[in-house]
């Protein structure tokens, strides 16, 4: 059986550009309210910013109970919610309300554990500007005070 490309290309187009409009979608509201559950649950932990026990565990609680779902599962949960909301189960619009759920919550637990660092960093500047700005990975790669055999030293080591 052939295709007739004539036809089918169209189609093919058409739902390349769905996909791409709800990836692009999704991916700015999901990292816009990941960002904020990610902040918030950084935030309100113990030794943070605003630290509250309460609002620290129901984001927390969220992001541990929906990220581990599957997708298809998702989407099936949430199909009364995506009604409501977009007012149809189906189609590209109806797609882009559970993505943005979903990713949401994977965006949080991204967005989490860097953030009391940073948080702490912020607070207290000084240490940052004391730091060297730049330091080797390895020992044997920074310029230190020995020489090394073999390498322009003379087989000698400098004290």
């Amino acid at each position: 059986m052939k295709a007739d490309w004539s036809t089918f290309w169209p189609k093919v187009l058409d739902a390349t550009g769905e996909t791409v409009y709800m990836v692009l979608i999704t991916l700015a509201l999901s990292t816009v309210s990941g960002l904020a559950v990610g902040l918030a649950l950084s935030a309100t932990r113990k030794g943070g910013v605003l630290p509250n026990r309460i609002v620290h565990t129901v984001p927390g609680l969220l992001i541990n109970i929906i990220r581990p779902v599957p997708f298809i599962i998702a989407i099936v949960a949430l199909a009364p919610v995506t009604r409501g909301v977009v007012g149809t189960m189906i189609g590209t619009n109806a797609a882009i309300f559970p993505m943005t759920v979903v990713a949401t919550f994977g965006v949080a637990r991204i967005a989490t554990p860097g953030t009391p660092e940073r948080v702490h960093d912020l607070r207290h500047p000084t240490p940052l500007m004391t730091q060297p700005q730049f330091s080797a990975p390895f020992p044997w790669a920074s310029s230190g005070s020995r020489g090394v055999q073999g390498q322009g030293s003379g087989g000698r080591r400098s004290l």
